[in-house]
């Protein structure tokens, strides 16, 4: 995990968000040019991943062809580049939805306290709000994908 104010690019780190099996995420601010100040995301590609035989002329290739993309079920990249052994990857910060949560109060004696909860992923809204996944919204999301994938694949 990198620290807050750590240069990936043409950002810098505001905050770690998570790390899965694509590498580490972070909120960063965009730090020089015309959307200097914004808010960005970027995904950092694991160091074991980038140093295989081959994986540069790999990323390249496929960061081309990610920057064609757009559509339903598309995030489009803004950005990618690569720095000592960081390969990143950047696109448009999205806020997500912001939700209020009742949480069992710690003193027992009080009721539940009221907590703001960002939703900003499938797994946020499987944990705090499940009852939204219902067929139509599954089937909202399936189609959304599919349609990003199928974009995908035609490229």
């Amino acid at each position: 995990m990198l620290s807050q104010g750590t240069r990936i690019g043409p950002s810098r780190i505001v905050s770690w968000l998570g790390e899965g099996s694509s590498g580490q995420s972070y909120q960063c601010t965009e730090s020089e040019g015309e959307e200097k100040g914004a808010n960005v995301y970027v995904k950092l590609i694991p160091r074991d991943l980038s140093e295989k035989k081959g994986f540069g002329d790999y990323f390249l290739q496929e960061c081309q062809a990610l920057e064609q993309l757009n559509g339903p079920g598309i995030w489009p990249l803004t950005k990618f580049g690569i720095m000592k052994w960081k390969h990143w990857i950047k696109f448009r910060w999205s806020e997500g939805k912001k939700i209020e949560k009742e949480s069992p109060s710690e003193d027992s004696a009080k009721e539940s306290e009221r907590q703001e909860i960002w939703i900003r992923s499938l797994a946020d809204l499987l944990e705090h709000q499940p009852e939204e996944i219902n067929p139509d919204k599954l089937l909202q999301v399936m189609t959304c994908l599919h349609q990003g994938l199928h974009r995908a694949h035609l490229s």
